[in-house]
């Protein structure tokens, strides 16, 4: 594009020489102009530098306007091997919005060839022309290096991930490894002493290490959700067994603060297709999400509801239902609502245990819903699924 220009510009003022100077100096040296586009007599200069306190660019630049040189070669002796001798020359600056950049020049070698002000307007256009030009292959280089820097950015993360995936995935299984003969050894410690005197220790054991089972299996199902490595296995179920089985896991949480549960379940069998273990996993955390985020003795409420709608496919009746649960716990922040979905997101609410840390049922409805697979990510008192 450059060479393109600088032949305009030689064939628009009639110039025996035309070319683009850059302000570009080897590395180590001093400020110098590299003349990077040339045509007529000059070409055989090209990519060969003028120092920047002996050239034409140079006072051209110093003086940010537009000059005409009668004879240079007189002065500067940067360009004494340029052959013919220069009658005239014209250098307009090249603008450019990050400081001097360069000029385009045209020069005479006829004595009978001057310069006017016609030359000096084409010369003009011609240089702010390459100024833009230049500006969008600036910015263009620019873009693509910030796109560069972007894409590794997001391969290192994504790298990260998938490290931290794999140690956490690891990790989790190694913990579990040693968890089942710690149980054993309790249940054995039991048998064999089955006093008093050991019964509230072992009792204490048992329950710290059914916590560090949760925990542990949180933290592994947290690994493989980020992994996509979650599977959902639909198939045809009773809704009911769900609930029963759900209520049993996590009825040693409710007995432990002494809470009330009360349940709610149409007496019909209610077949759903749908991941059993998953659902059951869901109202787990539901129900020990109430059991630990609420005061001793709270009343927890399991309502399950059958409702009809027309299915807009087929025309025909079809059933949804609603699980929803509600506790009179602590309540999750309406300013923490927006972070229910983030994962291992927790309220501070949790830590506070005064009236004023509820909030009215319906407004906390979102934030159970995040209670399914993994850690809850907050302390919220009703969801509806």
């Amino acid at each position: 594009m450059l060479d393109l220009l600088a032949r305009e510009a030689a064939r628009l003022c009639n110039a025996g020489s035309a070319g683009i100077s850059v302000l570009e100096s080897p590395a180590g040296s001093p400020a110098s102009f590299r003349w990077a586009a040339l045509t007529g007599h000059c070409v055989p200069l090209v990519n060969t530098h003028r120092p920047f306190d002996d050239s034409l660019c140079g006072i051209t630049l110093e003086k940010g306007r537009p000059e005409l040189f009668r004879t240079p070669q007189k002065y500067f002796r940067s360009i004494e091997q340029v052959e013919p001798p220069i009658v005239e020359a014209l250098l307009v600056p090249i603008p450019v919005r990050n400081g001097p950049w360069g000029a385009i020049w045209v020069m005479s070698h006829d004595n009978s060839v001057h310069f006017d002000a016609e030359d000096l307007r084409l010369l003009v256009s011609l240089a702010d022309f390459t100024g833009a030009a230049m500006e969008v292959a600036r910015l263009k280089e620019i873009a693509e290096k910030r796109a560069a820097e972007l894409e590794s950015v997001q391969t290192a993360l994504r790298d990260a991930e998938e490290r931290k995936d794999t140690f956490i995935a690891t990790l989790s299984h190694e913990l579990r490894s040693p968890l089942a003969p710690v149980n054993a050894a309790l249940q054995t410690i039991r048998r064999i002493a089955p006093g008093a005197d050991v019964a509230q220790p072992l009792d204490t054991a048992a329950r710290q290490l059914a916590r560090l089972q949760r925990l542990i299996g949180d933290l592994f199902d947290a690994s493989r959700l980020r992994s996509g490595k979650i599977s959902v296995t639909a198939a045809r179920c009773l809704l009911g067994d769900i609930v029963t089985d759900a209520i049993a896991a996590a009825t040693p949480a409710i007995n432990a603060r002494h809470h009330c549960l009360s349940v709610c379940v149409p007496k019909a069998p209610i077949p759903v297709i749908a991941d059993a273990v998953r659902l059951i996993q869901v109202l787990e955390n539901l129900l020990s999400n109430a059991a630990k985020y609420s005061p001793d003795g709270a009343y927890i409420h399991l309502d399950v509801s059958l409702e009809r709608e027309v299915c807009q496919r087929s025309g025909r009746d079809a059933g949804i239902v609603r699980v929803t649960v509600r506790d009179t716990g602590y309540g999750i922040p309406a300013a923490d609502l927006p972070r229910v979905f983030d994962m291992y997101a927790q309220s501070g609410a949790r830590m506070r245990r005064e009236p004023s840390a509820r909030i009215p049922a319906r407004d906390r409805q979102a934030g159970e819903r995040a209670r399914d697979f993994g850690r809850a990510p907050s302390n919220g008192t009703r969801t509806e699924h």
